[in-house]
Parts: structure tokens; C-alpha cells; sequence
């Protein structure tokens, strides 16, 4: 009974650790049960339906452990080879397909880059182009045929808005389902703008709490431009910091609304965006105007949506943006 126990647990153990780790997989990369046989790997980990790594990752567990039963000092493995088995083959069988290369050609295409159209086709391996050129061909490698169509570059939207509260309203798309919808349209990065954080809170805090609602939700790769709320020297010192560490080199400003920089703030900001090699995207409406004329419609009991665009005209973002380029030449 014990050698039969032993050796069933010698098959059972990696089995489940190999299990274990696709359910991880299938978690990770927001796949379906099924999408797991298709997609994870696809014709780099299956052999006409055989999953390749799987068998040799359980065969190699097996004759190691089944062995250890006759080493006096490894036989303690043979005696816990259920448990060793599966988290063996977790680890190993998470390595190996993350060794396998994912190559793909796409063939016969248009490409077309930021200085021309031509007929070529595309090398890509683990999603980064390696090769441009005619006639590629790869062992192994997954075809695409794109006879007739146009082989374009993911595109960037450097402007969106994932999961943003607004005031008492949030965004109805967070960084999944926006992603999703951005990948399903040939967007392949974003770079989002962030929300304002609580009164007086640092640069750092808003990076953070973005971080929480984007990693490992995002589908398509993200970064996101900084926002200001208000100024003193910890916050021009981070602006050099998130730069640094996070890649963060824009950071928003607002001539207008609760959260606004003064003209005194707003030059600190320019003169440190100079010195870190910064760029600072800016609203620019004249708050004082607009507040204005938004209180006398309201007083005439004109509210509708058209007064909403009257309250701000041409003139209010026109000398915003004027007083904004003069204080940058300063």
C-alpha cells in the first residue's frame, strides 16, 4: 500500500502542480478555460493537440522523484512527493513556457510605418518585431496571412480617463474594460490622465493609487501624466522624482476650477519642468470670467446646455493660454 500511495502521489503531485499553474495562467492573463488551449502558448506549447512542456515537465518529476525513493538521503522527497511533486512542477512548468519563445510572421501585408507603405512581412517574437523583410520564415512560428490588408502600428492615445472619479461620479470604463475596448480598436498603449487626489496630498499619492487601479488590470501597456493640485517645494522635488523612477514627464496644470494654480505657482512649476526636462500640458480657461458669466446666465434662469459653452468663450482660453506662453518665456 505504501509503494502504491508513494507512486500514485509521484504522478498525482505534478499533475496538480501543472494544473495549478495554467489556472494561475488562465487568472493572470484574463483568459478563459478555454482560450488557455488556444492562446497560452498556442502552437509553441501544443504538438497536434499534445501539450509538449506539460509531458516532460510531469515525465522529469516523475523518474527524479520515483528515484529518490532508493537515495537514503533524498528518500524524505519520495516520502513527500505529492506535495514536493506539485510545487516542483508549479515552478518548473511556469518557467518553461515563459522560456518559450512566441513567434509569429506576418505575411504578404501593406506595412505601413511613419515614412512609407510596402509589401513585406513581419517577425515577431514574445510581441517585440525582430525582422522586416520578404520571404521570412521561421521554424514553429504561427502564420498570419495579410494578403490584401494593412499591417499597422498599435496606436497611442495619449489622452484617457480609466476609472475616474469626477466629483460624485466615476467613469464607467476602469483600466480592464477600457483597455479591452482600446486593444479591440488598435490602440496598444494609452497614457491616462489622472484624477485629483485629496487636498494637499503629494504627487506620489495619486501615482500610487493608480497603480492599484491599473496594475494587473490593463491589458495594453499604460504610464500616465501627473497632475497638479497645488505647490511647494515637496511637490516640485517629486516632479523630478516621479520622472526618475516612474517615467511620469507630464505633468497637468489647471488655470481654472477648485484645484487651480495661481500665475506665482504655476511659473515655480515652469521653471522646475525646465530644469528636469518636463512637460507641463495645461486647461487654460480665465477661471475669474468664467465663474463670472456661469453666474449671471444662472441668475437670468438661463441653464440651458448651450450656456454651458457661452459661460467660456473663444476670448477666456485665448488670454489664458496667452498669459501661459508669457510666464514660460519669462
Amino acid at each position: 500500500v505504501y509503494t502504491l500511495n508513494g507512486t500514485l502521489a509521484v504522478f498525482l503531485g505534478p499533475i496538480t502542480g501543472i494544473c495549478l499553474a495554467a489556472l494561475w495562467s488562465q487568472y493572470r492573463n484574463r483568459l478563459r478555460l478555454p482560450d488557455l488551449y488556444y492562446q497560452d502558448g498556442g502552437a509553441y506549447y501544443y504538438q497536434g493537440g499534445w501539450n509538449v512542456l506539460a509531458l516532460v515537465t510531469m515525465a522529469v518529476l516523475f523518474i527524479f522523484i520515483f528515484v529518490c525513493q532508493f537515495i537514503p538521503v533524498l528518500k524524505w522527497i519520495y516520502d513527500s512527493s505529492y506535495l514536493l511533486g506539485c510545487v516542483f512542477a508549479f515552478v518548473i512548468y511556469s518557467a518553461l513556457c515563459k522560456r518559450v519563445l512566441m513567434r509569429t510572421i506576418i505575411q504578404n501585408g501593406t506595412i505601413v510605418s511613419d515614412t512609407a507603405a510596402f509589401r513585406a512581412d513581419l517577425l515577431l517574437e514574445d510581441g517585440v518585431v525582430k525582422a522586416v523583410g520578404a520571404g521570412l520564415s521561421v521554424p514553429d512560428a504561427q502564420v498570419i496571412d495579410a494578403s490584401g490588408k494593412y499591417v499597422l502600428p498599435g496606436a497611442v492615445d495619449v489622452h484617457t480617463h480609466m476609472d475616474l472619479q469626477a466629483g460624485a461620479h466615476r467613469a464607467v470604463d476602469d483600466f480592464y474594460t477600457g483597455t479591452v475596448a482600446a486593444a479591440c480598436g488598435g490602440t496598444t498603449t494609452i497614457v491616462d490622465h489622472m484624477a485629483f487626489g485629496p487636498k494637499g496630498c503629494s504627487l506620489w499619492h495619486q501615482v500610487e493609487e493608480y497603480h492599484r487601479l491599473a496594475d494587473g488590470k490593463a491589458v495594453i501597456d499604460y504610464g500616465f501624466h501627473g497632475v497638479l493640485q497645488h505647490v511647494d517645494e515637496r511637490v516640485l522635488r517629486e516632479m523630478g522624482e516621479l520622472a526618475d523612477r516612474e517615467g511620469i514627464t507630464s505633468f497637468k496644470a489647471y488655470l481654472t476650477y477648485d484645484d487651480r494654480l495661481d500665475d506665482g505657482a504655476l511659473f515655480q512649476v515652469l521653471r522646475q519642468a525646465k530644469e528636469d526636462g518636463i512637460v507641463i500640458p495645461a486647461h487654460c480657461e480665465n477661471d475669474g470670467v468664467v465663474n463670472y458669466l456661469r453666474g449671471w446666465y444662472k441668475a437670468q434662469g438661463l441653464t440651458q446646455p448651450i450656456y454651458h459653452a457661452r459661460s467660456r468663450p473663444a476670448r477666456c482660453e485665448a488670454e489664458a493660454v496667452s498669459r501661459l506662453l508669457h510666464l514660460a518665456a519669462m
